[in-house]
């Protein structure tokens, strides 16, 4: 994208302070550019958002959000907080809102109140705007005119027009948006801009804050899709100004692979796909998936995914959810080796210290892996990689509303979902999935894919229920006697008694390899200790046989060593497999 050309008026007007070992901070302009630059990429990547919400001039009301939503940093003592740290006591998205009535000829006055609203809120949420401002106070708007006089000069409201009146069209055309209906207001009444701000500033904000009280609360009894809207003109007007803050550079494009293309990466040709792979192929709408373990469901999920084609065409974002931090972490290192390469992105509660180890391999010194692995997950929050691997409790930020769940909900919007190992969840847990699944589905237009080995009819009677008419994809019977691949041999005895350590040795003298799941980390130790004794020292009596222990107490550090010699030692693909315990 062409970079823009800034005014050198508004040179003096910072929005950022400057970084380390830096004397000016980054200027108003520079972040508006920045933030227009987000926001286009987002309305490139969905362009049929104003269709989907019945809201025609959508795009048109955040571009003009985001253009004005810092105009209040212009304020005199905001401009000193930047350059000598002493805070404000007032909020610069409220003082924004003096320049709105800039937009009368190309906004109604509707357009204008969400605007008001897209721009007072992406900071703050309305009950602690409203605990700072109260609208029943007599003298707030002698508090707002004495603000206006003391901060806002006529030569620093005179740029502001200028700026808008000299940029705005040249801006939109090297943003690429000229197809997206964004009208451009009448520059020719430079003097009449200049009063809605002195002296009728301070009536005019209190009629937009008055208007965006009324707003917030007719929400409560709208439509859902009412709510959607609010929902997406909220969390783009965030998506677009903390990605523009962050530097993040411009948005990996959604398209994902096609089917084709993945099978490619595989090596893999259709004709050899087994018959529940070719149906997920050839299934568009939501699914579940029952086959058994080790025959593709994982390879058939992702094939279901990029076949989906909606109303609005081909999905904007995949997102593979799984329970475990472990498997998350395989999913992420396979989907990189696959046609996904560089477009994958990790999120759980300890994604950095996981991508710090795989970024370690790339980068000689510690501090740039360290610095690459908390970029990577920062890039991951703001919606950048088209496709996540995640666990669903990341979702559920989204449902308890928690700081940037609309961000969250909207990068949802016209997505697929895959749902790999359903059946691991607690039933109180699972229930708040599914329950946000529904939401999704119904007001996000989200498709999901849920896939196991076996599904319980109770949970299939739920998912439902919850999700409404379901594709069902089943292996052969065929199928299944082919991968029936476990015998199960009960023991009277517990893992520690001397029989059941006399199986484990004799199997593993044998050159198999073995897991051994406890149920609590001290039994986990106790027959590790046990094994160690077992055995001699490596080499010593002829078996090469290692031993691992791994539990929820060790750091990350080593627990992701553990978890790469068991994917070494046993591994599908390893050209280095070996037994091990």
């Amino acid at each position: 994208m062409k970079q823009s050309t800034f005014p050198e008026k508004l040179a003096s007007i910072w929005a950022k302070k400057p970084l380390d070992g830096e004397t000016a901070g980054e200027t108003l302009s520079q972040h508006t550019w920045f933030v227009l630059q987000r926001l286009s990429e987002h309305m490139k990547i969905r362009p049929y958002f104003p269709e989907a919400l019945s809201f025609p001039r959508l795009w048109h009301c955040l571009f003009w959000a985001c253009y004005l939503h810092d105009f209040g940093k212009s304020a005199k003592s905001f401009q000193m907080s930047l350059r000598h740290g002493k805070r404000w006591a007032h909020r610069h998205e409220v003082y924004s809102l003096l320049f709105l009535d800039w937009l009368e000829s190309v906004c109604t006055i509707e357009e204008q109140h969400w605007i008001a609203a897209v721009i007072l809120s992406h900071h703050k949420e309305p009950g602690w705007l409203f605990e700072l401002y109260d609208l029943y106070d007599d003298d707030l708007l002698e508090t707002f005119s004495r603000e206006i006089q003391t901060e806002f000069a006529v030569e620093t409201i005179e740029c502001l027009w200028d700026w808008l009146a000299k940029s705005s069209e040249s801006w939109l055309k090297e943003l690429g948006l000229a197809a997206f209906d964004i009208s451009l207001p009448d520059f020719r009444q430079k003097k009449s801009a200049v009063q809605h701000v002195l002296p009728n500033g301070s009536q005019r904000l209190s009629f937009w804050l008055h208007g965006y009280r009324k707003l917030t609360q007719n929400l409560k009894n709208e439509s859902s899709r009412a709510k959607t809207f609010s929902l997406v003109v909220r969390g783009y007007m965030n998506m677009s100004d903390y990605a523009a803050s962050a530097h993040a550079g411009n948005i990996i494009e959604a398209s994902l692979p096609l089917a084709a293309q993945f099978l490619q990466s595989l090596a893999i040709k259709e004709d050899n796909l087994y018959e529940h792979q070719k149906r997920c192929l050839q299934t568009n709408n939501s699914a579940v998936l029952i086959a058994p373990t080790g025959s593709g469901k994982t390879e058939a999920s992702l094939l279901w995914a990029l076949t989906q084609k909606t109303t609005y065409g081909r999905p904007a974002r995949l997102f593979y959810m799984l329970p475990y931090q472990a498997s998350m972490n395989a999913m992420y290192d396979r989907l990189n080796r696959s046609g996904f390469k560089n477009r994958v992105g990790l999120e759980h509660g300890r994604s950095v210290l996981a991508l710090y180890k795989r970024l370690l391999d790339e980068h000689d010194e510690r501090h740039t892996a360290a610095f690459a692995a908390k970029w990577a997950k920062m890039l991951a929050k703001l919606n950048y990689y088209p496709v996540r691997i995640l666990s669903p409790y990341q979702l559920l930020k989204a449902l308890f509303r928690l700081k940037t769940y609309e961000q969250i909900l909207c990068d949802y919007f016209n997505a697929v979902v895959i749902f790999d190992e359903i059946h691991a969840y607690e039933p109180e847990k699972l229930a708040l999935f599914l329950g946000l699944a529904r939401f999704l589905k119904l007001n996000f237009n989200t498709r999901f894919f849920i896939m196991s080995a076996t599904f319980p009819a109770l949970l299939e009677k739920k998912l439902a229920g919850c999700l409404g008419k379901l594709d069902k994809v089943t292996a052969s019977s065929e199928l299944f006697r082919q991968f029936k691949r476990h015998c199960i041999r009960l023991i009277d005895a517990e893992i520690t008694d001397e029989v059941a350590v006399k199986t484990i040795v004799a199997a593993a003298r044998k050159g198999k390899s073995i897991l051994i799941c406890c149920n609590t980390v001290k039994r986990a130790q106790n027959i590790y200790q046990m094994l160690q004794e077992e055995f001699l020292p490596s080499g010593s009596d002829g078996n090469e046989t290692e031993i691992l222990l791994l539990h929820g107490r060790y750091n990350m550090r080593d627990r992701l060593a553990t978890e790469g010699k068991v994917n070494k030692y046993t591994g599908a693909h390893s050209a280095n497999r070996q037994p091990v315990i």
